[in-house]
């Protein structure tokens, strides 16, 4: 299969893409992945591998290939990228796989109801957050100019791990952009989306409680939730029952 990697202009600066073309060519749907925060569109190569139609996978601003944005973003803001750069590809037909923080800018999409969007596979996404600052913003806000220090630089990666937390950008921009998305909440916007929606879970994530699948399966009409055995990098753990599951789902959309 043809593998293309480019950078795509958006409203929001430069973005990279890499895609890779199916045998049957435009037969069937786009698939496109969302990486998660801190992540890279690499995160998805094994199943970007085992997947039977062609798929676009994105390095969203600021991560991978893509350079940071001159400005902070928004949820918004990375959806409108990503709707921009799929339109332009001219597909009528397109599922979205979206993983934790590419999950919650998939399901920002799909409330606007592209008319190419005819599937939606979120993964352990990061849609639901508290609309109070959490607690971790606080911490990161009073401790994070002391965890710069050069003689305290190198404990960052290692309380962060600690607490369970992402460990927020050295750059000021990505910093301020992750609060934003920290206290996006989609709670009450996630029955807006109308499309076929597949859920998957793993049942010990601590990122993303199952709990939170639950209750998106409950508010998302045409949703199911499946669950697997593994953690919140789920398509990592368990990559063939993933890929079985998405499999299932283009068959199912097609």
């Amino acid at each position: 299969m043809k593998k293309i990697s480019k950078t795509v202009s958006t409203s929001v600066g430069d973005v990279a893409i890499t895609f890779q073309s199916a045998k049957g060519g435009k037969e069937g749907p786009l698939v496109v992945f969302l990486h998660g925060w801190g992540s890279d569109h690499s995160v998805w190569k094994e199943q970007i591998a085992s997947c039977p139609q062609a798929t676009l996978a994105i390095d969203l601003p600021g991560f991978g290939a893509s350079p940071e944005p001159a400005n902070p973003l928004v949820v918004v803001d990375y959806a409108s990228a990503v709707t921009e750069i799929i339109g332009k590809c001219g597909w009528e037909e397109v599922i979205v796989v979206g993983h934790s923080f590419g999950g919650q800018v998939a399901a920002e999409l799909a409330t606007h109801a592209p008319d190419w969007l005819t599937g939606l596979l979120l993964v352990s996404s990061a849609s639901l957050r508290s609309r109070e600052r959490p607690l971790l913003s606080k911490f990161g806000e009073f401790f994070g100019p002391v965890f710069r220090l050069p003689f305290l630089r190198s404990l960052r990666p290692v309380i962060y791990k600690f607490i369970g937390a992402d460990l927020p950008p050295e750059s000021a921009v990505m910093r301020a952009t992750m609060r934003q998305v920290l206290r996006t909440d989609q709670l009450y916007q996630l029955a807006e989306i109308k499309v076929p929606t597949q859920l998957v879970w793993g049942e010990s994530d601590t990122a993303t409680p199952l709990a939170d699948g639950k209750l998106m399966a409950e508010r998302i009409e045409k949703s199911q939730l499946t669950v697997l055995s593994g953690g919140h990098f789920i398509f990592l753990d368990q990559p063939t029952a993933f890929a079985d599951i998405l499999r299932s789902f283009i068959n199912q959309i097609s």
